[in-house]
């Protein structure tokens, strides 16, 4: 199913029980499971901004149990994307009541954020760079690992993820109109330093890429090393990564891998559990129609 590119998410609820539509852009993308490998590379962009990283080392229990949180995280990111109505406003409420405690104060001087400056997870700023790595995630792995999006489609996605975003407190009047816009945010904010990485943050990465317990390196190594290769070169280096000439080569032989094989994997292995259970609930839902 490919999406009209300029596709409202917005259609008339009577053909469909979802809170987007099934044409949408939003779909369209987030289905591909291959989007989930740029799960560690939107998070530490995430903890690069000082006081996200603050409130996550200080609140979150991601360290203590990782795939507990991975997986709650993943429910609740999904079911925004493909649930219901009741289903989206629900996983939006509970976001907002798992972010109501957190609170507190910077402990270090980084960048242009003075020690002792507060935090809040609720504030809308710190939202809008969340949302903000989100997005340009998904259309990042979805360029290079799926295939070419064209602006309208990549505006239509945005205009998607900015109505999630109005319902975790992020108001569109704090983003920029386009994603043209939303890229000009997040380089100003590396370079303007507001987003620098501080060392709580740094010494979170290892869980983050799951280099933290011996017997995960196996796999986990493979994976580290490809999301080092997708960072932003700017953040790799202040998080302390290391990229070699022959590791960056072997990354892009990997997308490009990935890349040609996509088209003849299987549906089921290919898309997320969640457009699966997604598209069950349309058919059952066309049939009781008579459509």
């Amino acid at each position: 199913m490919t999406p009209s590119s300029t596709h409202s998410s917005q259609t008339n609820s009577q053909h469909h029980p979802f809170y987007f539509d099934p044409n949408s852009t939003l779909w369209h993308i987030a289905k591909e499971n291959v989007l989930l490998l740029g799960g560690g590379r939107a998070l530490l962009l995430q903890i690069a901004h000082p006081l996200i990283g603050e409130a996550v080392y200080e609140h979150s229990y991601f360290r203590e149990k990782p795939l507990t949180r991975l997986r709650h995280t993943l429910d609740l990111t999904y079911t925004m994307a493909f649930g219901s109505r009741d289903e989206v406003l629900q996983a939006a409420r509970t976001i907002n009541r798992r972010h109501r405690p957190v609170k507190g104060a910077l402990s270090e001087e980084v960048g242009q954020h003075a020690r002792g400056a507060a935090y809040n997870a609720l504030d809308p700023e710190l939202g809008a760079w969340v949302l903000a790595t989100l997005i340009e995630g998904a259309l990042t792995l979805y360029s290079r690992f799926v295939g070419p999006l064209n602006d309208d489609m990549k505006q239509a996605y945005y205009d998607d993820l900015k109505r999630i975003g109005n319902l975790l407190g992020v108001s569109q009047a704090l983003l920029p109109d386009t994603f043209t816009g939303l890229q000009d945010y997040m380089n100003t904010m590396i370079t303007d330093g507001h987003v620098v990485v501080s060392r709580r943050a740094r010494s979170m990465a290892p869980y983050v890429l799951s280099l933290h317990k011996p017997y995960l390196l196996p796999g986990a190594y493979p994976y580290a090393r490809l999301t080092i290769a997708l960072l932003p070169p700017v953040i790799r280096e202040q998080f302390g990564f290391k990229l070699s000439r022959t590791e960056a080569r072997l990354a892009e032989l990997f997308v490009a891998g990935v890349r040609r094989s996509l088209p003849v994997l299987p549906s089921r292995l290919r898309y997320i559990s969640y457009y699966h259970r997604a598209q069950h609930l349309l058919k059952q839902h066309q049939a009781a129609l008579g459509e």
